[in-house]
C-alpha cells in the first residue's frame, strides 16, 4: 500500500494516475479515495482485481469503510459468511456495515455538505457498540489513529486531526501560494 500511495503522489497527470491505480498489482484488500482537482475516484483493489467504487447517494459524497461493496475478489473463508450471493460481495462484518450505515445516515440527511457535518460524521458514536470514531478512552485495543477531510475546490484545504478527531482539534492546510 505505501508503495501505491508514493506512486499516485509522483504522478501528476490524471489520466496517469487513474491508469497506475487500475494496472498496478496490489497485495492486499486495500480501498482508494483520490482526488484529483474537482473530482473524487474510489478504487476497492484486491490482489487480482480493482473495481471502481461509484456511491449511490444524492449529495455525491465518497465514503467508505473497512468491507468490500463492489470488489467481489475475497478470501474463501469470507465468501463463505454468504453462500446464496457467491458472485457479489459477500455481507460485511457488522462492524463495519454499521459504521458505514452511520455515515451514511448523517450524510443523506442534509442536503449541504461540508466540513462541519463530515466532521460530525467522523466523530459519531451513533452505536456505542460500533461507533464511527473509536476513542482510546475505551476499553478497547483499537482506536482510530487519524482523521482527514479534503476540500477539492479552487480553494482546495487538507484538514487533520491526530489521533481520534472527537479528542482533538482539525488542523488545517491549505495549499495557497
Amino acid at each position: 500500500m505505501a508503495f501505491v500511495i508514493r506512486e499516485i503522489l509522483r504522478r501528476t497527470g490524471q489520466d496517469e494516475i487513474l491508469a497506475f491505480i487500475q494496472d498496478v498489482e496490489h497485495a492486499s484488500g486495500q480501498n482508494y479515495i483520490i482526488g484529483i482537482r474537482n473530482e473524487v475516484y474510489d478504487f476497492e483493489a484486491s490482489a487480482r482485481k480493482v473495481v471502481r467504487f461509484w456511491p449511490e447517494n444524492p449529495n455525491a459524497a465518497v465514503y467508505h469503510t473497512n468491507h468490500p461493496l463492489v470488489n467481489g475478489d475475497v478470501k474463501p473463508w469470507y465468501a463463505a459468511q454468504d453462500p446464496s450471493r457467491p458472485a457479489s460481495p459477500p455481507p460485511a462484518p457488522d462492524n463495519s456495515r454499521i459504521r458505514l450505515q452511520a455515515v451514511e445516515r448523517r450524510i443523506a440527511a442534509d442536503g449541504a455538505i461540508d466540513t462541519d457535518l463530515i466532521k460530525d460524521a467522523l466523530r459519531s458514536r451513533d452505536d456505542e457498540d460500533n461507533p464511527v470514531c473509536r476513542t482510546r478512552r475505551d476499553d478497547k485495543p483499537s482506536f482510530t489513529f487519524a482523521s482527514v477531510v479534503m476540500t477539492l475546490s479552487d480553494d482546495p484545504r487538507l484538514e487533520v486531526v491526530a489521533g481520534p478527531p472527537d479528542e482533538g482539534e482539525y488542523a488545517l492546510f491549505d495549499f495557497r501560494r
